[in-house]
Order: C-alpha cells, then structure tokens, then sequence
C-alpha cells in the first residue's frame, strides 16, 4: 500500500511539473522574444498581466473554477464524484489542476531566464546558422537550467499540499498523511515518507544553487542591451511570431478562461422545468442572489484577514533578517535557498502535526492557551509557507543593494539599524510587494494550519475546502469569482510594483 501511495505522490509531482513546464516555455518565449512589435508588445503585456493576476488566486479557487465546469454539479459526465471512485480519472483531475494552478510560476521563471540571454550571444548564433542555431546554442542551454528550476518550483508546491487530492480521493503519502493525522492515528511511516520529496528538493536546491548564480549577468554599458533583449528571433519571419504568441494565447486562456467562465456560468445558473423537460440557461437574477448571499462568509473573512495580516507582518520581519544574515556568503545564501524550498515541499500535514506536538510538550496552561485561545499554533505552521516566498526576493535584493552602496556603507561606518533602515527606505516598493505576496500566499494556504486551527476559527480556505467536497453550487461559485477578481487586481498592483522596481523607479539608498 505504501508502494502504491508513492507511485502516485510521484505522478502527481512528476505530471504537474510537465504540464505546467509544457504550457509555460511557449509563454515565456512569447513573452521575451516575440514582442517586439507594437501589436506583439501590447498583447504580451495582456497575457503578462493575466498570468500574474493568476500567481495570487488561490489553489482552491482554480479547483472550484474546474469543478463548476465538470465537477459534481457541473455539466461533464465524469463528475467530482466519479472520479472519486476511479483512481485513474481522478488522479488525472489533480495533476491537471495543479499543473494549471503552477503554470505561471513556471511561465515568469523561465521569462526571467530567457531574458537573461545576452542578445550578443543571440545574434552571434544567427549569424552562424539561423533561427535554429539561435534555439540549439543561445536558448536550449539557459531553457534546460530554468525549466529545471520551475520543475522544482512546482514540485515543491505539489508535494506540500493535500487539498485537491482529498477532494478527488487520491491517496498519496501526504494525503495518507493528513487522513492518518485527522482520525488521531500516529502512522511514522506516512509521516515520514511524505516528507522525503521535500528532503530531496532541499538537496538538489543545495546542490545546483551555484548553477542560478549570476548567470550571464551582464556589466557596466552591457546592462541595458541585456535587460531589454528581445534577441534576434523577432526578425526570423512573423510566422514563428504568431505561432508562439497563439500558444501564448492558448495557454493563457486554458488556464485562466476556462475556469472563471466555469464560475460565470455557475454563478448564474438556472435550469428550470418547463412542459416536463429541463431547461437549461442564465439569469440575471440568479447572479444576483449569488453574489448577496456573499454575506454569510463575513466572519470566514475576517478570521482570513486577521490571520492573514499577521503572517504577513512576521514573514516579512524574518525574511527580512534571513536576507540581510545571507548576504555575502554564498554558503549562507546557499543554506537559505535550500531550506527555503524544503519548508515550501514539507507536506502541510507534517508541519500541522509537528506544530501541535512542539504546543502539547509545553505546560498544560500554556499548551491549553497556544492551541485552544490563540492564532499562535497556525501563525507558526503558516511560516512554512510564507517565509520562503518572502525570504528568495528579500535576499535579491538585499545582495543588490550591497553592491550597489556597500562600499559607501562602509566608509560611512552606519549602524546595524541605520543600514537596515537605509535599505527599507531604498526598497519600500519591493516590501509591499513581498507583503502583497504573502497575504497571497497565506490566503491561499490551508492544509499547513488545517491541523492547529482552534474551534470556532474558520477561514474562507477552510469554509470553501469544506463546501468543495458536496460540488460547487451558487454561493461557492460567486465567493470563488470575487476571490478571482481580487486576485487579479492584487497581482496587477504587484507586477506594476515589480516594473517599477526594474526599470529603475527606486533607490538603492535612504
């Protein structure tokens, strides 16, 4: 039994990671070498905008989004419930909905290495034997080094999380996990078998860290030809052009379209019985009421914020020391690196249990008020997730400020706080948008905290885990498109931060 949960854990991993890499690397080609052109640049900039919007809707929405559409309730023959009774139909259900919920990850890393390409290098593999010879020698050796990266990105992600596998019923070790956890069993086993892939992506993340230092960093007057490559392939024909910007499109829509107009259609859904047959159609109305009964989850999203609010606040205070303890040091940026996605793949299950184990060993009162009257035990066990997504951009930029003024730090001999707050006051943009990456995050994230949350405190991940279970309805639907629609607007409000940051919108010193 053991043997078979692992041959599932790694389908799901190794299943998610293709598809999402699979959708991602035309986008990112599209992104970074195809838009040249005006037309080519503005639609670019939409699905760009559309793909960052989708980084901060959470995992739970894009589920409700595909079980509207072919779910219990929903309008496809194989429903929720069916697949949970075939393993193979739902199996293929969870790797589709976390390779499409990892396909932006991986479409902004691989952006982020193909634009590091030096055009030089482009142009000199053009001249040698053409397009082609421009994939083969300038791309191909960059692609394999940042797909790797967005596999593991996505590995970590998948191997972490058991809320999709507990709605189709496929059992995997950090399912097993969580089922052996909920009904009070201590099966070691599961425990730690479920934590091996998170052991084992800590490790390579060690491993290969030197690989992602730097490169093909360019220097001094090299920089702008560098930032601003679009490369050479833009001038190989606009055949090659409208086919990657298709797939771009193509990818962008599955991911994205599909499953808000799942959501649309539901949320306004409304058969009716007319002469002995049911009809099928849309109502206005029905929208309507959808969206007004939006106010019963008004308590679900005030423990949201609150929680929330808080991880936020503490992810970026520790992201923020970790960074600053990392820097010059590859080994320390190296450790950093690597615990970080260790934390990232940990199974939920696992920290949930190791945090209330840590909260039981201490006295009766103090363990009775940590787990039963506060957020203490869920703050904690939500770090595990927020502080890794915190801490990688902190230390980015915490080794590029030093560049660029650690000399005058030093001749300047600043304090310990007179340093930090002259990096805060350089870098304000960066912190909100780190902060708004982590409300995100912990908005989104349930099966770490699932274990600890005390009674009577129920967040919206953990009211729409509950409602997922029965098929998606109206309520579901119409809470699930407001989640959508915020996202989106939260993840255009970052990327235009992230923009400004880039092109030079900050300083570098207070």
């Amino acid at each position: 039994m053991a043997l078979l949960w692992l041959l599932h854990s790694i389908s799901l991993i190794v299943g998610s990671g293709l598809l999402a890499c699979t959708l991602a690397l035309p986008t990112a080609i599209a992104w970074a070498k195809f838009s040249s052109s005006k037309s080519a640049g503005l639609s670019s900039w939409l699905s760009q905008s559309l793909v960052a919007g989708m980084l901060f809707i959470p995992l739970y929405v894009q589920a409700c989004g595909w079980s509207a559409g072919f779910g219990a309730l929903g309008w496809w023959t194989v429903s929720q419930v069916t697949a949970a009774q075939n393993i193979l139909h739902g199996l293929f259900a969870v790797i589709w909905i976390h390779g499409i919920g990892a396909f932006p990850i991986a479409a902004w890393l691989l952006y982020v290495g193909l634009v590091r390409i030096p055009a030089a290098r482009e142009e000199a593999a053009m001249i040698d034997g053409g397009f082609w010879h421009v994939v083969r020698f300038a791309w191909w050796p960059t692609i394999v080094r940042w797909i790797s990266l967005g596999f593991l990105a996505t590995a970590a992600l998948v191997a972490g999380d058991m809320l999709v596998t507990n709605l189709y019923r496929v059992p995997t070790l950090t399912e097993q996990c969580y089922m052996a956890a909920a009904a009070g069993e201590k099966d070691w086993w599961s425990w730690i078998g479920s934590s091996f892939p998170a052991l084992l992506l800590g490790l390579l993340a060690y491993i290969f860290f030197p690989t992602f230092i730097n490169p093909n960093r360019p220097k001094g007057d090299d920089r702008e030809s560098f930032v601003g490559a679009k490369g050479v392939s833009f001038q190989s024909g606009r055949v090659l052009a409208w086919i990657f910007q298709g797939l771009m499109w193509f990818a962008t829509c599955l991911a994205l379209g599909v499953p808000l107009l799942n959501l649309l259609i539901k949320l306004g859904w409304d058969p009716r019985l007319i002469d002995g047959k049911m009809e099928r159609g849309w109502s206005v109305v029905q929208a309507t009421k959808s969206i007004q009964g939006l106010e019963e989850f008004s308590e679900e999203f005030g423990w949201t914020l609150e929680l929330t609010t808080l991880a936020s606040i503490v992810a970026i205070a520790l992201a923020w020391s970790l960074g600053r303890w990392s820097v010059g040091s590859t080994n320390r940026a190296r450790c950093a690196v690597s615990c970080a996605l260790f934390m990232l793949a940990l199974p939920g299950p696992v920290i949930g249990l190791t945090v209330k184990r840590l909260c039981e060993s201490l006295p009766g009162t103090l363990s009775d008020a940590i787990l039963d009257r506060s957020l203490i035990a869920p703050l904690v066990a939500i770090q595990f997730r927020c502080l890794p997504i915190a801490l990688l951009p902190m230390m980015i930029a915490w080794h590029r400020w030093r560049e660029a003024v650690g000399d005058a730090v030093r001749l300047d001999g600043l304090s310990y706080w007179q340093e930090g707050k002259s990096f805060l006051l350089g870098n304000y943009r960066l912190l909100i948008a780190i902060g708004l990456l982590t409300l995100a995050v912990a908005t989104a994230e349930l099966s770490s905290y699932l274990l600890v949350l005390p009674a009577g405190v129920t967040p919206i991940a953990m009211r729409i885990f509950e409602l997922l279970h029965y098929g998606v309805r109206y309520k579901e639907a119409g809470l699930c498109i407001v989640l959508a629609f915020v996202g989106m607007i939260v993840g255009s409000v970052a990327r235009f931060l992230s923009m400004r940051i880039q092109t030079g919108g900050h300083s570098t010193s207070g």
